[in-house]
């Protein structure tokens, strides 16, 4: 989580357009929010093999293209 915070609360996190996270065991809910949250341009997140991940993310992701006035291209992960 550190690492996503770090990356997502830095200068690049308004024009970051693209994450992929796959197989990222520790990856939690947590982090996909951090991303939504910080975020507001992001257009692809993958995060594949992350089995930490729960059905809090997919409803955090259907909260984001509700609200955001940037659409996701494509969000893709693996369901445990």
């Amino acid at each position: 989580m550190t690492g996503v915070f770090s990356l997502v609360s830095g200068k690049c996190s308004v024009s970051l357009q693209e994450i992929n996270m796959d197989s990222c065991i520790s990856l939690t809910d947590e982090a996909v929010e951090a991303v939504v949250q910080y975020c507001p341009n992001i257009s692809i997140l993958i995060f594949h093999g992350c089995p930490n991940i729960t059905e809090q993310s997919r409803l955090l992701l259907e909260e984001f293209q509700r609200s955001s006035t940037t659409k996701m291209k494509q969000v893709t992960w693996t369901v445990y």
